[in-house]
């Protein structure tokens, strides 16, 4: 798992943009699922399984191009955006 941004919607809650592999049968090479969660502040968030993480959208990709133009640059992207709409603006982006 790894976590590409974070931001603060309120004072009790988180929303994460995050990669994870995935068990997509054999239609791409690396297959991975690029997640947007919302979660309580202050709870470490482990899985999708966890009761209190709501999944907001989610994308199932190839994990193998990660470039600016690849269909998973372009869809990060999106999510980044998604994520400053819903909060307003203060993202932290981890590289």
């Amino acid at each position: 798992m790894f976590v590409h941004a974070k931001a603060t919607l309120n004072a009790k809650t988180d929303l994460l943009l995050i990669e994870a592999a995935s068990s997509g049968g054999g239609q791409w090479g690396r297959p991975v699922v690029l997640r947007l969660v919302e979660f309580p502040k202050g709870m470490e968030y482990t899985n999708i399984l966890n009761p209190h993480a709501k999944q907001v959208d989610f994308e199932f990709l190839d994990g193998r191009h990660k470039g600016p133009r690849s269909y998973f640059g372009r869809t990060k992207e999106y999510m980044l955006c998604k994520m400053e709409n819903r909060a307003r603006g203060s993202i932290t982006v981890f590289e």
